[in-house]
């Protein structure tokens, strides 16, 4: 029988009574999280603070191999997880079920209805747990639905509320913060829950699970899909500039990308050689000017990727395109901002 794990709140005594609803939210992978409930890890050790294995922290990792588990003993209708969303966020991204497997994914539920409530959560002074920040919550006033498909892949929505009412939500939810409370705000963070609303049954286990949920800040690639691994080069072949080569650890030389009507060349390689950018252009240019395209490749997938991250980005990336370097992460400029690759 499955237990629930509760994330508890240890509430001064001025902000309890008020008529905020009021929760509490750790920070990992860039993200403020939690859940109503997990699935418990019976190998975790007691001191640990996070459940690694099954909790809301597996939502934003990265990794489409982990996943949150809700933690009742039925199918987890009504169960919900909490995320912060970026600025002007422009699309939610969501790998359903536990995608570490064909099988887990068939064994366990899938979420087939979501209900999408958005709030500004405002951590005041002194409002605090022993394990997370604590935030009061004012909900926007309308809630919307999210209809998945019973499928093991990325699936993408665009948000349903756009970044000028988000905005002015906003602004209306602190001015009614400051009327009523005296506390100072510490910081702000626009959160979103997800509500398990229906499911597609498991074949084995009632456990509802979500392996990803990320928006239009990053793009996350099926690490399923890899064809190579350990890239250590990315190059033309120096004798037929219409192809590009990668080296790996086992092999040198594979064609990743070829076209004879073009020519390429290599902008930029990040550094773990995952991500590359590419200007293609006609090979007969003729008298007039030469029409070039920036592409992004991905060397362990072996394939161009502007139209998939377009569609998580939420908007047509316009050349040029660059590749960097930052902070551990690989962030690609485009026309109106950054995103980061993984």
């Amino acid at each position: 029988m499955k237990k629930s794990l509760v994330l508890l709140l240890f509430l001064t005594p001025s902000l309890y009574a008020q008529n905020w609803n009021s929760i509490g939210m750790m920070k990992t992978n860039g993200y403020f999280t939690t859940a109503t409930s997990g699935l418990p890890d019976k190998d975790q050790v007691e001191e640990e603070w996070a459940n690694y294995k099954y909790g809301s922290i597996n939502l934003t990792d990265g990794d489409i191999k982990t996943a949150w588990v809700e933690g009742e003993p039925d199918d987890g209708v009504g169960q919900s997880v909490y995320i912060s969303i970026p600025n002007n966020c422009r699309t939610i991204n969501i790998f359903n079920g536990y995608t570490k497997s064909k099988t887990l994914f068939a064994q366990n539920n899938r979420v087939k209805r979501l209900k999408l409530r958005c709030y500004l959560a405002i951590n005041p002074e002194g409002y605090v747990t022993e394990i997370a920040d604590a935030f009061l919550l004012a909900p926007y006033p309308q809630d919307f639905y999210l209809d998945l498909k019973d499928m093991d892949s990325l699936q993408t929505f665009a948000f349903p509320i756009f970044p000028e009412e988000i905005d002015i939500f906003k602004s209306q939810a602190k001015k009614e913060y400051l009327e009523n409370y005296t506390e100072p705000i510490i910081q702000m963070a626009v959160i979103i829950q997800l509500e398990i609303k229906s499911v597609y049954k498991g074949t084995k286990y009632n456990d509802t699970c979500i392996s990803e949920v990320f928006f239009s800040d990053i793009f996350i690639t099926d690490s399923r899909q890899y064809k190579y691994d350990k890239v250590q080069n990315v190059y033309l072949d120096e004798n037929y500039e219409s192809r590009v080569l990668i080296d790996t650890q086992d092999q040198k030389g594979i064609v990743i990308l070829e076209d004879p009507e073009s020519v390429f060349q290599i902008i930029d390689v990040s550094g773990n050689n995952q991500w590359a950018t590419i200007i293609r252009m006609p090979v007969d240019i003729g008298y007039g000017r030469a029409e070039t395209e920036y592409l992004i490749l991905n060397t362990k997938l072996g394939r161009v990727m502007n139209r998939e991250i377009e569609n998580v980005l939420g908007i047509l990336m316009l050349d040029p395109l660059f590749i960097t370097d930052k902070n551990g992460y690989t962030i690609l400029e485009h026309s109106q901002g950054e995103i980061v690759l993984q």
